[in-house]
């Protein structure tokens, strides 16, 4: 430890920023700053001053108030500012009062070196900046979405908001890989279904059989059209799929003109009309 010439300051102990050991050799070292530093840092997180009304030795003020504190409780949160708690990042907070309980140390060497304090400030902000930039873009119920997630071990509160808002980004699977959530470019949620699960109410396991009134062919996708003749008319017979009712398609020809099935629709043609004669529509004469 490298020691400078003793200095003269009779006051520097009331205003709380001594080092201990300086009171006793009355030498000024690097750790003595650091100690200082601690001090003011501690200001910082407490919204006040380290030698308070009221103080009438170095034990009361703040520094060694705050040490105590932590022992006694092992957290500090009680004497954290409300206002601070409010607006800095966890992370931010926990970097913050780590090192700042490290310079106040009483033992010199557990103290830690100016330069690792920096080091911490630095990384300190750096979650600070994440949080400010990053929160706010992520879904309000992100941690209970992660929760549902392949990812519900992760320990979200150390992974940084942005690595989190570019998962979400990309899609993350929910329920089973049955559902994909993901953030739009705009913020907005999207959740993708599977086709099973949309397709049928339950949602339970379904497995595919054949019916040979089906209208799928048998191991195929390819809709099979029933097609019937009824006086000179052609229509289309589909199952519904939901109520399983018979639903008859009319061709375009019938709904377009005249027919008796097709009371809603009564078009008679112009002879200025756009549509040219396309596919045996052909306009009758008039």
């Amino acid at each position: 430890m490298n020691k400078v010439e003793h200095i003269n300051d009779k006051d520097s102990s009331s205003l709380g920023y001594t080092n201990l050991q300086y009171e006793e050799d009355g030498y000024v070292s690097e750790e003595f700053d650091v100690y200082s530093l601690g001090v003011i840092l501690t200001e910082m997180l407490c919204g006040r001053l380290a030698w308070f009304e009221g103080c009438v030795e170095h034990s009361q003020s703040l520094g060694p108030l705050f040490v105590r504190h932590y022992n006694e409780n092992g957290d500090v949160h009680k004497m954290i500012f409300e206002v601070v708690k409010e607006q800095i990042a966890p992370q931010s907070l926990n970097t913050f009062q780590s090192i700042t309980l490290q310079c106040l140390e009483y033992e010199l060497d557990d103290r830690p070196k100016a330069n690792d304090v920096v080091i911490q400030l630095e990384k300190a902000l750096s979650f600070q900046e994440d949080y400010e930039i990053w929160e706010h873009k992520l879904p309000i119920d992100y941690e209970e979405i992660i929760r549902m997630s392949k990812y519900s071990e992760m320990n979200y509160s150390t992974t940084t908001k942005k690595d989190l808002y570019n998962m979400f980004y990309t899609g993350i699977l929910l329920q089973d890989s049955k559902l994909l959530f993901s953030l739009g470019s705009n913020g907005e949620r999207n959740e993708l279904i599977s086709a099973r699960m949309f397709t049928y109410k339950n949602r339970t396991s379904h497995k595919w059989q054949s019916d040979h009134e089906s209208r799928f062919l048998k191991g195929k996708n390819e809709l099979q059209q029933t097609l019937e003749s009824n006086s000179n008319k052609v229509q289309l017979l589909s199952l519904n799929e939901v109520n399983e009712k018979k639903d008859f398609i009319l061709s375009a020809k019938e709904v377009v003109y005249d027919s008796s099935n097709v009371k809603h629709f009564h078009v008679k043609p112009s002879t200025e009309t756009r549509f040219e004669e396309i596919n045996g529509l052909n306009p009758p004469s008039l």
